[in-house]
């Protein structure tokens, strides 16, 4: 009898430490996974932030080079729909690309045309900003 009681306190304070390694081990693997997903969604954002920057910056570019052309000369709704057209194309990230001019270069009575092109049911859709709002309105004259 006295073996088998000491035979079960035996197995109780085994069962003991192999649960509480078993919990240590748990825990570890949690806090490794954490840690590990962490690190590697920090890593994710970083890169895609790069990717984003580097993307905005082309963008940049050709709009630029576009508005230098306009500044050079009048160019029509029907080109300005085209150009739009290509580049929102081209850069499918974008959601739309607008054209509007610079505030309080013009006098308050006059009524700026502005065209804006972005995605709608995976076609490039045109409208209008002066649809929505009079973005001239409140604007002091020159």
């Amino acid at each position: 009898m006295k073996h088998a009681k000491s035979f079960y306190k035996s197995i109780l304070l085994a069962s003991i430490v192999i649960t509480a390694i078993c919990l240590f081990k748990l825990l570890f693997f949690y806090y490794q996974s954490e840690t590990h997903a962490t690190a590697r969604a920090k890593q994710v954002t970083k890169d895609a932030a790069v990717m984003i920057e580097v993307k905005l910056k082309e963008v940049e570019r050709d709009i630029n080079s576009y508005a230098a052309a306009c500044s050079v000369k009048s160019i029509s709704d029907a080109e300005t729909q085209k150009e739009f057209e290509k580049r929102i194309r081209a850069n499918k990230a974008l959601f739309g690309v607008v054209i509007a001019y610079a505030p309080r270069q013009f006098l308050p009575t006059e009524k700026l045309h502005s065209v804006y092109a972005s995605w709608k049911n995976e076609e490039v859709d045109f409208s209008t900003v002066e649809k929505s709002y009079d973005y001239t309105d409140g604007m002091p004259s020159v």
